[in-house]
């Protein structure tokens, strides 16, 4: 950065202070209008910018400095609110003002810069309050060099223009400054014609910094067209290598694309303590604030948005947007909710549009949508694209724009529109005020307001294009069947029935393979697809009924809720959700909040954790603890007031030989771990961990350790469940009393003294539950008739969950198919008191062999009020139960067309129920992680899509399919849609 490294230890030796703002601006957020002096108080987070810049120009040996930077980084305000001001506090530069205001004035440079200057300079020589210590004489006789007639050439013109430079600078007691903004138009602007132009201004300008009179130029440009600026001078911009100083010096103004320093911008104006010496606490004038948790997600969704272009910009617009409606609602808070009423980022971008042109057209109600579009047409007009992509506004003659309006059906009065929007409360377009160098004459034309505008309405012109390409095929459809049916007659009568019998048919094949697709998302937009682009003879024509009753259907069925991650978690009520995995190319932990059913990306937890290189994996929550922990690479990783803490298992659990982690998962508020080991003599041994979190120390402790369990796999695989005092696990071990004695001197522990008629005296398959603070002795245990067990070398279906309760009451699934419920006595040492069997018809299902599962039930049971609901994990998928007061559970969905055949890879899948039964949460184990479902059991879910009418369906179709994977159709899938009906469902 040219001789920045010389100077940076130097201070402004000319004036050591700093302006300070003498009061709060009105608004606390400028939306689109540029900051200026007056806004210097609000413009925060480019000292060290402003500081380096200073610093440049403070030195002697500059004598133009180049501020490049991308679209929407801001350099306007940059200068205006951040490096002139600190100018102006310097008495040796000369700093000229707007007319009628302090505000130092830029000099817009167009496609002919030397014009564009020496009209301002002679307007303002012309203005008795510029310029005062110059003569009145001096400054008449400046003018009159700046006259030329019409048709002079570029290079006398340029001439004369470092002519009246020189003069004018020799009689200032300063520096003059001048600056000159969206310095690229000289490229962007210009054509063939302006060749000459283009060297005559690059010529001043080599001779402005090699001349000796007391003159700086700032020029503010584009860092897309930086290149093209220095090629074109004849020296280059000064290096640390430099032998000879040029005096050229260049600055690379970057965007603020990181979430701290934006969140210091959105949170400046509700600060309680002054930033600022000399000014009061900046909450005490605006008095509001964000709802925590509110600002990260802003900042968030702009950054996914924008990228680094226009951040700034689009910080103030959506705040602003926020702001106005707090001023309307007369709260003091912003809150999350009223973010989300607004549609975020995008939808303060779409009220600013139609707000502004609605205004300009002297309409404060909401204006007809054909008049939006037409002004948004005629807006898009001053967006182009630049070689590289970059986008950029053009300069165009209000008679154009008024020409071109008319085509468009804008309404009248279009001039008046147009003047309108250039005004600094709506700020959708520029004023450019340029005389024609061949002709004299002045003509007003318009450039975007702001450069943050030419994304949206590229991307308007886009859509545009397809929107009227789809119109016109469409058109052309119609025009082309109706004169074939004029042309041929009955001949055209009998080809569009065979063209109706074909699309029937292809409709019927779509709706007999919409039973079993496997892709949710692709039944409902297959169906939403005819339901909307049916016309008016398919709907005489094809089944409709049939159509919205099975998509109604499948509606009902649908998971409301579907994402990938490495692991998830939910918390104790099930109504929070953590996945952790990578989002935009940023490893961090997101949560989800189920209970509104929406399930937006609700906070974010600490970025770039230590994500999975390996499985087991797993994410939850622990009790005094308020931000979700990560378990991965034997490591746990979570957030405290400290910051992010890491703590590895190995100093917890003092691993064994042979012994390595099988499971973790979180539930009953701490973290849970299985760990299993060969064993000579019993195939496998398993331990099971709990860890719980201790406030006070600020660290994981263990909690209890249980003793080592026998496995053999040949047999059945142990399954397990548990809560904060409880665990319960199934047993098939033949030799009770010596695996007992392993487990007492194991742990220390005195021999059970476990009653005789709960330890069966063969190989039969149990359940035993004991509690954490006496591990070696059964709470209870249930011991079944022989009948109900087969040959002991096969794998048994045995699932285990507890009822979310704290009496321990328990629900399993024997092998004959029925589950069978436990509730406990009040006095926990009692055997249990109320044990019965529920049939359910479970006829050809296939149960997934449950396999090292603790902690991963693949059995949820939930009580609601007298009854009970049940779901279980099979090879075919989700079954769904429900019993009633005869206590038999009858199916209350069948889930399983909706998800992939399980297959015997999947025992780490997990299933549970939240708090209150209204919502199904499946985690599904995958190769390299897992992915997620959720499903809304409530009858009023049922009822309002049975009761919804076609329009509201449709939006609830493609918010469903948008929130378990994409609200677009793949091509293969448009392929099986007949021609008029291939078409998108949720395009618009």
């Amino acid at each position: 950065m040219g001789n920045l490294a010389s100077v940076k230890s130097k201070r402004f030796a000319d004036s050591p202070h700093k302006m300070r703002a003498s009061q709060w601006p009105l608004l606390p957020y400028k939306g689109l209008n540029f900051y200026t002096a007056k806004d210097a108080a609000l413009f925060c987070e480019r000292n060290e910018e402003i500081e380096d810049c200073s610093q440049l120009l403070g030195s002697f040996a500059t004598k133009m400095l180049l501020v490049h930077g991308r679209t929407g980084t801001g350099k306007s305000s940059f200068l205006r609110a951040g490096l002139f001001p600190r100018l102006m506090a310097n008495p040796h530069f000369h700093i000229v003002r707007c007319a009628n205001s302090d505000e130092p004035a830029l000099i817009r440079s167009t496609g002919d810069p030397i014009t564009s200057i020496m009209d301002w300079l002679h307007d303002r020589l012309s203005d008795p309050e510029a310029f005062v210590e110059v003569p009145p004489q001096a400054k008449l006789n400046t003018r009159r060099t700046l006259e030329c007639p019409p048709g002079t050439a570029a290079r006398v013109r340029a001439e004369m223009l470092l002519t009246a430079l020189r003069s004018l600078t020799s009689r200032l007691s300063g520096t003059l400054v001048l600056a000159v903004d969206q310095a690229e138009e000289v490229f962007t602007l210009g054509s063939n014609e302006t060749i000459e132009v283009r060297k005559a201004y690059f010529d001043l300008l080599d001779n402005l910094c090699h001349d000796r009179f007391d003159i700086k130029v700032i020029l503010a440009l584009r860092t897309e067209y930086y290149g093209q600026f220095s090629d074109s001078f004849r020296i280059g911009p000064d290096l640390s290598v430099s032998t000879v100083h040029s005096g050229l010096e260049q600055f690379m103004l970057h965007g603020i694309d990181a979430s701290k320093r934006l969140e210091s911008v959105i949170l400046r104006p509700t600060l309680e303590v002054s930033p600022l010496p000399r000014l009061s606490a900046p909450y005490s004038r605006y008095k509001f604030r964000f709802e925590e948790g509110l600002v990260p997600t802003i900042v968030n969704d702009i950054l996914c948005h924008c990228g680094e272009s226009s951040t700034l910009p689009i910080v103030q617009l959506v705040c602003l947007d926020l702001y106005t409606d707090l001023l309307a609602r007369k709260e003091t808070v912003i809150r999350c909710s009223a973010y989300r009423e607004l549609h975020g980022v995008q939808g303060a971008i779409d009220r600013y549009f139609e707000k502004a042109i609605c205004e300009a057209m002297g309409r404060r109600e909401k204006g007809k949508a054909k008049h939006l579009d037409a002004w948004r047409d005629v807006l898009s007009l001053l967006v182009a694209m630049q070689e590289g992509g970059a986008l950029t506004s053009l300069l165009l003659p209000q008679s154009y724009l008024v020409e071109e309006a008319a085509s468009f059906n804008a309404p009248e009065p279009i001039e008046a529109t147009l003047v309108a929007m250039a005004t600094a409360e709506l700020r959708l377009l520029r004023t450019v005020d340029l005389r024609d160098p061949e002709t004299g004459e002045h003509a007003v034309h318009y450039s975007l307001g702001h450069d943050a505008l030419a994304i949206p309405l590229h991307e308007w012109k886009k859509g545009q294009k397809d929107r009227l390409k789809i119109k016109a095929a469409r058109n052309r459809s119609w025009a082309i069947a109706a004169a074939m049916a004029v042309f041929v007659g009955m001949t055209g009568l009998a080809g569009y029935a065979a063209y109706s019998s074909a699309k029937k048919a292809a409709v019927e094949a779509i709706l007999q393979g919409v039973e079993t697709e496997p892709n949710v998302g692709s039944r409902i937009l297959l169906l939403a697809a005819i339901e909307k682009n049916a016309n008016f003879f398919d709907r005489k024509l094809l089944p409709m009924t049939r159509i919205e009753t099975a998509l109604r259907t499948t509606l009902t069925r649908a998971p409301f809720f579907s994402a990938d991650a490495a692991c998830a978690g939910f918390n104790p009520s099930g109504e929070w959700l953590a996945l952790a995995g990578s989002d935009d190319s940023t490893e961090s932990i997101s949560l989800h909040a189920l209970a509104d059913r929406k399930a937006p990306p609700a906070k974010r937890m600490p970025p770039n954790p230590d994500l999975p290189k390996q499985q087991p994996c797993a994410t939850g929550f622990v009790d005094n603890l308020t931000s979700p922990v990560l378990y991965s690479n034997d490591k746990l990783i979570y957030t405290t007031r400290d910051g992010t803490q890491q703590t590895p298992l190995n100093s917890l659990v003092t691993p064994q030989s042979g012994q390595r982690p099988r499971a973790a998962d979180f539930g009953a508020g701490l973290f849970r771990l299985t760990a299993w080991q060969p064993n000579p003599t019993r195939g496998y041994t398993q331990t099971f961990h709990d860890f719980s979190f201790d406030a006070d120390q600020s660290r994981f402790q263990p909690r209890f350790k249980s003793a080592p369990t026998s496995i053999i796999p040949s047999r059945n695989s142990a399954v397990f469940s548990g809560t904060s005092q409880l665990f319960a696990y199934t047993d098939t071990t033949d030799d009770r009393s010596q695996n007992h004695q392993s487990r007492s001197s194991a742990t220390g522990a005195a021999k059970s003294s476990r009653p005789d008629n709960v330890v069966p005296d063969d190989n039969r398959t149990r359940v035993v539950v004991r509690s954490r603070d006496t591990p070696d002795t059964d709470e209870f245990a249930v011991k079944e008739a022989r009948a109900d067990y087969a040959d002991p070398d096969q794998q048994l279906p045995w699932s285990i969950s507890f009822l979310p309760s704290d009496d321990g009451s328990l629900v399993y699934r024997n092998k004959t198919g029925r589950f069978v419920f436990v509730t406990r006595g009040k006095n926990a040492a009692e055997p249990a008191t109320s044990v019965y069997q529920i049939a359910s018809d479970l006829t050809g299902l296939r149960p997934v062999p449950p396999q090292f599962s603790w902690g991963r039930p693949l059995l949820a049971a939930v009580a609601i009020e007298d009854q009970y609901r049940v779901a279980w994990i099979t090879k075919d998928g989700i079954r769904v139960f429900e019993s009633g007061p005869s206590r038999r559970l009858t199916p209350l969905r069948n889930n399983a067309a909706l998800l992939p055949t399980l297959s015997d890879a999947d025992p780490f899948s997990k299933i549970r129920f939240s708090s209150d039964g209204n919502e199904l949460l499946f985690v599904k184990h995958q190769f390299n992680g897992v992915i997620v479902y959720a499903w809304d059991l409530r009858n009023e879910r049922q009822k309002q899509i049975s009761e919804a009418d076609p329009d509201r369906l449709l939006a609830d179709a493609c918010a469903i399919a948008a929130n378990i994977g994409s609200p677009m159709l793949q091509e293969n899938d448009l392929k099986r849609l007949p021609g008029s009906l291939r078409s998108q469902p949720c395009s618009d």
